[in-house]
């Protein structure tokens, strides 16, 4: 909670005493990256109590004592450290193509003794070269403008393993007029796609994903997620 306020005010000063952001995330301000980051530490704790158990197969994978997860967008590594230490087995490599949030993240991986377990590469999702490598990717559209897209889904669709899964984040419509209206001028400001549920739902199909499937957020959040798998092996 303290991440997300800190990460709001910080983007609000910058919005009125700089000029406007570009067409994609671009903050190198030590502290807006590290305050996004501490935003997504709850993620994991929400993936294995909610996330996981609706995703056929997907708990077991991450049990495994070959799991692998994609952390696009690794940011600062918040949420890739809080993912190892919840799956003891797990193995992650985070892509960013922001040198400032690779250094902090290799700062804050260092420090949590996770070096061996996380690996930081800074680089688009667009050119990973794995193939068939992750039970789980994790995508967050809220930083990657709608031409971007494309290109991320069908690129992470490749180097996820057969019966793997793909999770979007994305700014969804909200109850609230103005709650919806602010998470959209969020994520202008961060340079994500604003697209309607089944424009993304399109898009995760025709990247060649299969069983793509919304998933419930929390009471009032105009945050929304989407999950696709890659077809197994008979299928692929």
């Amino acid at each position: 909670m303290l991440g997300g306020i800190r990460t709001e005010l910080l983007l609000g000063a910058r919005l009125v005493s700089e000029a406007p952001p570009g067409t994609a995330w671009s903050s190198t301000d030590p502290a807006v990256l590290q305050a996004a980051g501490d935003v997504s530490t709850a993620f994991p704790a929400a993936l294995e109590r909610t996330i996981a158990p609706r995703l056929d197969g997907l708990a077991e994978r991450l049990a495994a004592a070959d799991a692998a997860f994609l952390d696009v967008g690794v940011g600062v590594a918040a949420m890739a450290v809080e993912m190892v230490r919840r799956w003891p087995s797990l193995r992650v490599v985070g892509v960013d193509p922001l040198a400032a949030s690779i250094a902090l993240a290799r700062d804050n991986v260092g420090a949590a003794g996770l070096a061996d377990r996380i690996e930081l590469r800074e680089q688009g999702a667009e050119d990973l070269p794995d193939e068939g490598r992750f039970d789980l990717a994790w995508v967050p559209g809220v930083f990657i403008p709608e031409r971007a897209l494309p290109p991320v889904l069908e690129r992470v669709r490749r180097v996820l393993r057969p019966g793997g899964w793909l999770l979007l984040a994305f700014t969804g419509p909200g109850a609230d007029p103005l709650a919806t209206a602010l998470a959209r001028l969020r994520t202008a400001l961060w340079g994500g796609a604003q697209l309607a549920p089944a424009e993304f739902e399109g898009l995760l199909a025709r990247s060649g994903l299969v069983d793509v499937t919304s998933l419930p957020g929390p009471p009032g959040s105009t945050v929304a997620m989407m999950a696709g798998r890659r077809p197994g092996a008979a299928s692929a």
